[in-house]
């Protein structure tokens, strides 16, 4: 039963019992009209009373104690957040659900919760109205104001579980948890945990109760993971079933394998030229980072529309992984293709991306020109010179051939 309920009945049994009693108890001999009219003073006066007390008691009443939820008990919260995390509830839900309640058991003052996402940290949730976070935190800002932000960047250096520390916030100290959201079955932490107590420090108990919360809040996330991964899988084998990329209008891996292995025929029949330029974004994991997936989704859409209005008519354009492009140059030796990237190179260089602002490329070329060549290699060598132009920095070309004394490069 609410409390304000409780006081309501019990104020006004108070009252029954008392006319009960002058009444009955005392009213010997009369009638209960004639009882009444002879204690009616006395039992007036106490009536009025009885509603004072009544109303001073609801005055000491906490104003929404009628809308508070029954606070769940230290040793059940375990459970109730295996319940909520593992609910079929979306996971913004799971989680904003899950964050009530253990606020509510640990009597916490303010809790968030961040991911770790490439050189970055994303806030997923944070109740938090006094001392609200950025969205995203660059992990290498080192400019942070807001003592909270300056912690939570410093945490994942610490290498360790936990961290406790004393804040001064708005003129009140109050003490700060970071737990480490970290499933037993993965090698690196999922994101943090933050927690404001007002002034006492946790207990054991607690920062038992925010590692286990933690756990199962990274299990639940490497779900999800897995989850996202497997429908990228699935929406790539879709893709490979058309001739263009649905994303960027221009010819999947597969398409590209094809039209590979027809050129390197016609290589061998006529003894034709033929290349193979392959680049990518540079630091594209830092970007990913920094920038959402659909800003991230237009910078690479601008690129292929810059580079696709330089290319001739017989190059062949598509895509050739995650943050890969290729281009298959029929008749064109290394050279040629070495030429286009230095093009290419400067046309990015030159151009401003939306959200993401100037970036470079790293290309790797090759030429098919001996008959020990196959598409494999072809292939392998390119993928290894792009490789070689990303470890060395980024922002250039790196060509690897197939050479043979029988076969000298031209």
């Amino acid at each position: 039963m609410k409390p304000f309920s409780g006081l309501i009945l019990g104020t006004l049994a108070s009252i029954v019992v008392y006319w009960a009693v002058i009444l009955l108890g005392f009213g010997s001999g009369l009638s209960l009209q004639e009882a009444f009219v002879k204690n009616m003073g006395h039992g007036l006066t106490a009536t009025v009373l009885f509603g004072f007390l009544g109303l001073l008691a609801y005055f000491f009443l906490p104003k929404d104690s009628n809308t508070q939820e029954t606070p769940v008990a230290p040793k059940t919260l375990h459970d109730v957040i295996v319940s909520l995390i593992f609910s079929p509830a979306p996971f913004g839900t799971k989680l904003e659900k899950t964050v009530e309640r253990t606020v509510q058991a640990l009597g916490v003052e303010e809790l968030f919760v961040v991911q770790y996402h490439g050189e970055s940290l994303k806030v997923l949730h944070q109740n938090m109205s006094a001392h609200p976070l950025r969205e995203t935190l660059v992990l290498a800002d080192e400019a942070a104001e807001n003592p909270l932000e300056k912690e939570l960047l410093l945490f994942p250096g610490r290498k360790t579980k936990n961290h406790l520390t004393t804040l001064s916030l708005q003129g009140k100290n109050r003490t700060l948890v970071l737990v480490s959201m970290q499933a037993e079955h993965l090698l690196r932490p999922s994101g943090v945990i933050g927690v404001l107590f007002p002034s006492h420090a946790p207990s054991p108990e607690t920062l038992e109760t925010l590692e286990f919360l933690g756990q199962n809040l990274a299990f639940a996330l490497s779900l999800i993971e897995k989850k996202e991964a497997i429908l990228r899988v699935n929406e790539r084998q879709v893709e490979q079933l058309s001739d263009k990329d649905p994303r960027f209008g221009i010819f999947t891996n597969l398409k590209l394998r094809q039209i590979i292995l027809y050129e390197i025929k016609r290589n061998q029949r006529h003894k034709t030229d033929l290349s193979l330029l392959l680049f990518g974004i540079d630091h594209f994991e830092n970007l990913s980072g920094i920038l959402s997936s659909e800003q991230c989704l237009s910078t690479q859409k601008e690129l292929v529309s810059l580079i696709k209005n330089s290319l001739r008519d017989t190059d062949i354009f598509g895509i050739w992984d995650e943050n890969i492009f290729a281009i298959v140059l029929p008749d064109l030796a290394f050279q040629s293709a070495n030429a286009l990237s230095r093009k290419l190179a400067s046309l990015i260089a030159k151009k401003r991306f939306e959200g993401a602002g100037k970036i470079t490329c790293s290309f790797g070329i090759t030429t098919f020109i001996s008959p020990e060549d196959t598409i494999e290699t072809f292939r392998r060598r390119a993928e290894s010179a792009l490789q070689k132009a990303h470890q060395e920095g980024g922002d250039r070309t790196e060509i690897k051939l197939l050479v043979s004394p029988a076969h000298p490069t031209h």
